[in-house]
């Protein structure tokens, strides 16, 4: 069995996928988290860090993971800038013609990876 130290590892995405396939998890994890500091907003780390954390059956860092994916999906689809006042307006009541927010103008509509999302973390949490 070969010894794989950091240096024989180059510190990005790729090196991640290497120390998975030498079953090396716990390392792939802590270069994962090393990255994110650096590119917080990364999905692909963000979805690899949650198969490893499954793989090392650490629940809270695999919920913590998923937390961050939904709050990153969720500000990518949210509306940014300044709205006018009149956009908005016709904005709110088409969207509560046609279903797609309720009458205090909470948002109906859910992105679907937020939805896999949610069911993977209540799975989660029942165990």
């Amino acid at each position: 069995m070969k010894v794989v130290h950091n240096a024989d590892v180059v510190q990005n995405y790729a090196g991640g996928r290497l120390l998975e396939q030498k079953n090396l998890p716990d390392k792939a994890r802590d270069l994962y988290e090393k990255l994110l500091k650096k590119s917080p907003g990364n999905m692909k780390l963000l979805d690899r860090l949650i198969i490893v954390n499954r793989k090392l059956k650490d629940t809270r860092k695999e919920v913590a993971a998923i937390d961050q994916k939904i709050k990153i999906i969720e500000q990518h689809h949210g509306i940014s800038g300044t709205v006018n006042s009149k956009v908005a307006a016709l904005s709110k009541k088409l969207n509560l013609s046609l279903k797609h927010t309720d009458r205090k103008g909470r948002n109906l509509l859910i992105h679907p990876q937020v939805l896999l999302l949610q069911e993977r973390k209540k799975r989660l949490l029942k165990h």
